[in-house]
């Protein structure tokens, strides 16, 4: 029977899959052009389902393309709430997701529900057209439109501020900052990175077990697949040094997101960024991202991660890394009492988590902690409960908010404390300096 086992991972910048079209002829706008007259359906926060552009005629329009999924683009919806009802007889904020009109209202009630605040930005949801009209490859996009309906900007979410937005509104356009479309780079899972074109053709190939430099379009992230019959196979795209040890050393998950991570390197610009958005793929694109994938066959999948930390040895000479405990603050969850109100009930497995809300059903308890602590950055997420049997769990709370989820494990009988404890760190160093390689060039490329 053939057994697959399959999980990915992104970097801090939300990157889109391919959208496709509503209407094929509708040409993508550039700078410069004006705004078409549009009627856009599937509307929230209006009043009506239906909005016309050319409704906010003599008001500039910035339009937000977003995703609950998408964390950067969360912390926005206060800070845009708070400038549209600021700059109301001046400026129209639009919000636009490609997402369906249940899962965006959903979501919005949560949102509205913690944040104690009312909506007042137009929410467009099940979108195509505008997706096609201003395409985009990361979240959150914004395209910026002056009183006079002339597309003027496009940007991240940096630049979407009191500051900015009050000068913008006198006249003067926000920096334009290059952010071109790269056509996106089509990858098939089940093939080898770039052979036959999948995954595009890379300037340079360094190693057949396979390592290549940055590749535009390609999606960030990474993929482990091990069944029964094929082995496994480990891919990285277009990752940093450090993600490339985290991945090796902590067997896919264990250390991804860098939290556990230490660097005692004399410059840890080479080997991590903590940017996101455009700066974070400048950064990958000026020499520090690397795409790598190893495949192993079945009966040597427990040799796949050693063999990849001697690649790695191999590539980056100048650096080691090595596991060792350390003390660090964690959050530790614990059992209130006896009780077990957290059995799951059956059904199919199903586990779904958002920057707002938490659901886990029919599965384990290992799955909240273990994208819990994937959403802390600061702490580690420990599980001390001793439950073994699958549990029905539901956390409408900011997964970041240890307070309010607290508040919402109390009907569980469940509680997270903050403790010390003795966990292991990734710790990634200067190799020594006797017997060295030959001086490598920036981010490693030899």
């Amino acid at each position: 029977m053939k057994k697959t086992i399959l999980y990915s991972v992104l970097a801090a910048l939300c990157l889109l899959t391919k959208v496709s079209a509503q209407d094929k002829i509708i040409k993508p706008i550039a700078i410069g052009d004006h705004l078409p007259e549009l009627i856009l359906n599937n509307v929230q926060h209006y009043s009506s389902p239906t909005l016309k552009l050319s409704s906010f005629k003599g008001k500039a329009i910035i339009i937000d393309f977003w995703a609950t999924w998408c964390t950067p683009c969360v912390k926005m919806i206060p800070r845009m709430d708070s400038l549209q009802k600021k700059y109301a007889g001046q400026l129209q904020f639009i919000s636009v997701s490609t997402q369906a009109a249940a899962t965006v209202d959903l979501f919005n009630r949560r949102i509205e529900q913690q944040q104690k605040i009312k909506l007042a930005v137009p929410s467009v949801t099940d979108d195509r057209t505008l997706s096609t009209l201003f395409p985009h490859q990361y979240l959150p996009h914004y395209v910026w439109i002056n009183k006079h309906g002339i597309v003027t900007n496009f940007s991240s979410f940096d630049q979407v501020n009191d500051e900015t937005i009050a000068t913008y509104l006198k006249g003067t356009n926000p920096e334009q900052k290059e952010m071109p479309e790269v056509a996106e780079v089509a990858y098939d899972k089940s093939k080898p990175l770039f052979f036959d074109g999948n995954g595009g053709e890379p300037k340079q190939i360094f190693a057949h077990s396979i390592l290549s430099g940055y590749v535009p379009g390609l999606s960030l992230g990474f993929t482990v697949k091990i069944d029964s019959t094929n082995g496994i196979k480990i891919s990285a795209r277009n990752q940093g040094i450090a993600q490339l040890y985290e991945t090796a050393y902590g067997y896919g998950l264990r250390f991804a997101g860098g939290k556990n991570v230490i660097y005692e390197v004399s410059d840890t610009t080479l080997v991590t960024s903590g940017s996101i958005g455009e700066r974070y793929l400048n950064w990958l694109s000026s020499g520090n991202g690397y795409c790598y994938e190893l495949h192993f066959p079945a009966g040597k999948v427990e040799s796949a991660y050693p063999r990849m930390r001697e690649d790695l040895k191999i590539y980056f000479p100048q650096y080691r890394a090595a596991v060792e405990k350390r003390k660090a603050t964690c959050m530790v969850l614990k059992r209130t009492s006896a009780a077990d109100k957290i059995q799951s009930k059956g059904g199919t497995p199903t586990v779904s988590f958002e920057p707002i809300h938490a659901s886990v059903k029919n599965a384990y308890l290992n799955n909240l902690i273990v994208n819990l602590d994937m959403m802390d950055s600061n702490r580690a997420v420990v599980n001390e409960t001793g439950y073994k049997g699958r549990v029905d769990l539901e956390i409408s709370a900011g997964m970041g908010d240890f307070d309010a989820i607290n508040r919402e494990l109390a009907k569980y009988d469940l509680h997270f404390d903050k403790e010390e404890r003795e966990i292991e760190f990734l710790i990634i160093r200067d190799a020594p300096a006797v017997n060295a390689a030959p001086p490598a060039a920036k981010g490693g490329q030899q």
